[in-house]
């Protein structure tokens, strides 16, 4: 075989390997990073204001919003995530922080996690790692562990159950030492 034909089958052998690996790596690409998995639309440092018949229901505001296609109908929140309810008197009812947060619009759910904060309008602080938001059902609910801060009493639990203004709630296996004052009333 002469040089200039060994040269000519290298070069012809190196063409297909380079074809075949570029091809398996394209497919890796494509498997890895369907069109569902990039959002169609992102936004920075956002104040979302949700509105029905006029009346304003609450208030979104995050430091990046990411919007996934129409399939997975999914909204996330990151840098940061504060959702404030108010009343029909537009005064603050309710505020939800949270370093992040998911949207689930076709579910009506919504998950706050990493660092989660609800304070309701008694001054009543609820910290747990991830929060679940049934709108349908208007109940919030988490199994992780809770830590309830009111006044002088801070009580601890493994999971929660509460309305989503946080009015009322009902706390799984709460512990902690409670503050209760004398009533003069029920003394002997």
């Amino acid at each position: 075989m002469t040089h200039s034909t060994l040269l000519r089958w290298s070069s012809m052998a190196l063409v297909v390997v380079l074809l075949f690996s570029c091809k398996n790596e394209l497919e890796k690409v494509m498997a890895f990073a369907s069109e569902d998995e990039w959002p169609f639309q992102t936004t920075y440092n956002v104040t979302y204001t949700y509105t029905e018949k006029g009346q304003v229901l609450n208030r979104v505001m995050a430091g990046e919003v990411n919007r996934f296609g129409a399939d997975t109908g999914r909204t996330e929140f990151s840098g940061g995530f504060l959702l404030i309810f108010y009343d029909s008197l537009l005064q603050e009812e309710s505020r939800l922080k949270s370093m992040r947060a998911l949207q689930y619009h076709h579910r009506n759910l919504m998950i706050a996690e990493d660092s989660v904060f609800f304070t309701n309008e008694q001054g009543e602080t609820l910290e747990t790692s991830l929060l679940i938001m049934d709108r349908d059902s208007g109940l919030i609910y988490t199994d992780e562990p809770v830590k309830i801060t009111r006044d002088e009493t801070i009580i601890f639990g493994d999971g929660l159950r509460a309305n989503e203004s946080f009015s009322w709630y009902r706390i799984i296996n709460p512990r902690g030492e409670f503050y209760m004052e004398d009533e003069e009333d029920d003394l002997p």
